[in-house]
C-alpha cells in the first residue's frame, strides 16, 4: 500500500514538473514574442553618414529594450530595395534612410508616414535644426517652388527627419593666402593668378560626370541667385547669365589637375591632402580626410569657410545641400518603435556624440559643443553653412536632369564642349524630360 501511496506521489510531482516546464516554455515562448515585437528594422546605404549613427545602435538598444535589425546595402541597391519594398507595401523596413532628394519620389507616392502625424516633437525639431534642413523633409513644397502638377492649396507634410548635415564648402590654403578668404568668385581667381607658382594647381572641381559636377557647378550658379529652372520649371540653363556662370565654373576648373573631369570625392580629398591645390569647394565630411595629421600634408594648413559671392555685397544662399534624412515608411508594423528610434537619433545627447566621433550631425548646438570645436574647429562653419543651405527645386524628375545636366558639364570640364555647346544641349534635354512628364501645358 505504502508502495502504490508512494508511486502516485511520485506521479504527481512528475507532473507538476512537466506542467512547470510546460508553462515555463509558454512563458519562454511569450518572452520570445516580446521580444520580436520589440525589434526595429533599419535600412541604411553602406555610407560614412550611417555608419556615425550604427557606432551608438547598441547604447540605444540597451536604453531602450529595442532590439534593431541593421539592414545594410551599396547605395544604388538600398534605394531600389527600398522604394520596392515600400511600392509594394510589404513593411519589411521600420526606418529607412534617404537622401534628401528622395523625398519628392517617396512622399509624393505615398510610400512615407507623417512625422508630425506619428507624434515626433515639432517644437524640439523647429528650435533645433535649421530652418532650411527642416524644409528638406516636407512634401509638398513647403515654402518654394511646387510642381505644375500639384495642388497649390494641399498641405505640406513632414516626412524626413535630418540626420546627417552635410553641406559644401570653401577650403584654401591658408598658409598661403591667409586667414581671410576671398570674398568673390573673382578674387578667388586673382588669388589663383598670384600664386601660380607656390602650387602645382589652382582650384580643384568635382568634375565626374552627374551628380559631382552639377553639385560644384550650383555654388556658382547660386552665387548669380540663379537656378536650373524658372517659376514655370522651364529651363534657364541656356540664359545669357547661366552661360557667365558656365564660363566662369569652366575657367576655375582649367586652374585644376588634368583628368579632374573624372574627379569625384576620394580625388578631390587626395589631391588637397597632398597640399597641390590651392582651393576648392569641399563636402564637410571630407575635410576629416584633408585634416588627418597621419595621411595628409594639408592638415592645418587648410581655412574653411562659406562659398564666395559673386559680388562683395551679396548675401545670396549658395551652400550646397548633401543632407540624408530618417523616415518611416507607412507599411511599417513598428511605427511607434520608430518614432523611439526618432526621438533618440535626432536627441542633441545622440547627435553630440556623433559630432564628437567626427560625423556631421544635423542638430545645431552639437555642431558647435565646446568638446566638439576644440577637436573639428571647422565645424562652427558648418554650422554657418547649414543656416545658408539652399537646395535644387524639389522634383522626382531631380536625378534624371541631375544625370542629364552633369554629362554636358562633364563634357566642358573635360574640353569636349564649349560652355555655349554645353549649354545649347542640356538646355533642350532637360526641357525635353520636363515636356515628356507633363510639366507644360499643351
Amino acid at each position: 500500500m505504502k508502495y502504490k501511496k508512494t508511486i502516485v506521489l511520485v506521479s504527481v510531482l512528475l507532473l507538476c514538473l512537466v506542467l512547470s516546464a510546460c508553462g515555463e516554455g509558454e512563458s519562454g515562448s511569450e518572452q520570445n514574442n516580446d521580444s520580436s515585437e520589440k525589434t526595429l528594422t533599419l535600412a541604411m546605404p553602406s555610407i560614412a553618414a550611417s555608419n556615425d549613427l550604427k557606432k551608438l545602435i547598441p547604447e540605444f538598444e540597451e536604453k531602450t529594450g529595442i532590439k534593431v535589425d541593421w539592414n545594410e546595402f551599396d547605395y544604388n541597391t538600398h534605394y531600389e530595395r527600398v522604394l520596392n519594398d515600400m511600392k509594394n507595401g510589404q513593411g519589411t523596413y521600420d526606418v529607412i534612410f534617404m537622401n534628401n532628394i528622395w523625398v519628392p519620389m517617396f512622399a509624393g507616392g505615398g510610400f512615407l508616414a507623417d512625422l508630425e502625424e506619428l507624434g515626433y516633437p515639432m517644437d524640439y525639431l523647429n528650435n533645433n535644426f535649421a530652418k532650411p534642413s527642416i524644409d528638406l523633409g516636407y512634401w509638398p513644397e513647403k515654402d518654394g517652388q511646387r510642381l505644375p502638377t500639384d495642388d497649390p492649396s494641399e498641405d505640406s507634410k513632414f516626412y524626413g527627419l535630418p540626420q546627417h548635415g552635410n553641406v559644401q564648402l570653401f577650403t584654401w590654403r591658408k598658409d598661403i593666402l591667409g586667414d581671410a578668404p576671398p570674398k568673390t568668385w573673382d578674387e578667388a581667381m586673382e588669388m589663383i593668378e598670384d600664386h601660380k607658382d607656390e602650387t602645382d594647381y589652382g582650384f580643384v572641381v568635382l568634375g565626374e560626370s552627374g551628380t559631382p559636377v552639377v553639385q560644384d557647378y550650383s555654388s556658382f550658379m547660386w552665387s548669380y541667385d540663379l537656378d536650373i529652372v524658372d517659376e514655370n520649371w522651364k529651363p534657364l540653363i541656356d540664359s545669357k547669365e547661366n552661360l557667365e556662370v558656365l564660363k566662369m565654373f569652366n575657367d576655375f576648373s582649367h586652374t585644376g589637375p588634368p583628368g579632374s573631369s573624372n574627379y569625384n570625392s576620394d580625388e578631390l580629398v587626395r589631391t588637397m591632402g597632398q597640399g597641390s591645390a590651392l582651393m576648392s569647394l569641399i563636402w564637410a565630411p571630407q575635410i576629416n580626410g584633408v585634416e588627418d595629421e597621419e595621411s595628409s600634408e594639408s592638415a592645418g594648413k587648410m581655412g574653411y569657410s562659406l562659398p564666395p559671392q559673386l559680388n562683395e555685397d551679396d548675401e545670396f544662399s549658395n551652400v550646397n545641400t548633401g543632407h540624408w534624412l530618417l523616415g518611416v515608411p507607412e507599411a511599417s508594423k513598428n511605427k511607434e518603435l520608430a518614432l523611439e528610434f526618432l526621438e533618440w537619433a535626432s536627441s542633441e545627447e545622440t547627435q553630440t556624440k556623433i559630432a564628437k566621433n567626427g560625423g556631421i550631425p544635423a542638430q545645431l548646438n552639437s555642431l558647435i559643443d565646446d568638446e566638439v570645436l576644440e577637436k573639428y574647429p571647422w565645424f562652427e562653419t558648418i554650422h554657418d553653412g547649414m543656416k545658408s543651405m539652399r537646395h535644387h527645386p524639389k522634383t522626382p524628375l531631380f536625378s534624371e536632369i541631375e544625370k542629364s545636366y552633369g554629362s554636358y558639364l562633364n563634357e566642358m570640364v573635360g574640353g569636349q564642349l564649349t560652355p555655349e555647346e554645353a549649354a545649347d544641349q542640356a538646355q533642350k534635354e532637360v526641357y525635353d524630360i520636363f515636356e515628356a512628364n507633363g510639366y507644360y501645358e499643351k
